[in-house]
């Protein structure tokens, strides 16, 4: 319960400060129209009113805290369409996207942090270089070779669109590459750490297979990872 009204309190506290950030500002979208000669006066104070931006200011306030509760999300000053439609119209696009990224970094994510950990040292190093590489190159820099590589030349996949499934794969892939980073570096580290743990040296004396072994590390190893997860769950759904 005391979880519950936490979270409710941060969401008043962000629709409050998204309020008064945009109450402070030294203009608006209609005065901006208004200074660029598209409107007149009368038509300014016209607009003015019907958005109640006349009103005291706790009564905007408290008229845009009931709005949002209702759905009524207003309109876009570019497209002068529903606010509420343009975002249910990109939330299916936007959670396929992020849903095919996720599952692409997780299984990304969790093949690399147990392959660093290998004995071979060539499947180590190369897990550690795609580590390195996924933190060091930008996502931005990753997408465009990607589009230039698999789309212009090879012809592989489009470059663009949502229409099929085969257009979500080649940025569900770039997306799932960089996300999985974060997860297979805290892994990598938490199965480091595990390895000297003294129930897997006995295990290793026991004389188990390498795969139990990893088998009961992953089962302690694996629990720090569940807050990267959620923070990369969160950055892919606000983010695309």
């Amino acid at each position: 319960m005391i979880s519950i009204l936490r979270g409710l309190a941060v969401i008043w506290f962000v629709f409050t400060l998204v309020f008064m950030s945009v109450r402070l500002l030294p203009s608006d979208p209609i005065m901006a129209d208004a200074n660029s000669g598209r409107l007149t006066t009368e038509q300014v104070e016209a607009r003015r009113q019907q958005l109640g931006l006349n009103k005291p200011i706790h009564q905007q306030y408290f008229d845009y805290l009931a709005n949002v509760l209702q759905g009524n999300w207003g309109y876009s000053f570019v497209s002068s369409e529903s606010v509420r439609d343009l975002v249910w119209g990109r939330l299916g696009p936007t959670m396929a996207l992020a849903f095919g990224s996720f599952g692409i970094a997780l299984f990304i994510g969790i093949g690399l942090g147990i392959a660093a950990v290998s004995n071979n040292r060539l499947i180590s190093h190369c897990a550690d270089v795609c580590i390195a590489i996924s933190q060091a190159i930008p996502i931005y820099v990753s997408a465009l070779l990607g589009i230039y590589l698999f789309s212009l030349k090879l012809n592989w996949f489009p470059s663009g669109g949502s229409s099929t499934p085969i257009h979500l794969i080649l940025p569900c892939s770039i997306l799932g590459f960089h996300t999985a980073s974060p997860l297979a570096s805290v892994l990598r580290t938490n199965l480091k750490v595990t390895y000297g743990s003294p129930y897997i040296l006995t295990a290793h004396a026991k004389g188990l297979y390498p795969i139990d072994i990893l088998e009961h590390a992953l089962r302690v190893a694996i629990l720090p990872t569940v807050s990267v997860l959620a923070l990369q769950a969160g950055f892919l759904l606000s983010g695309t």
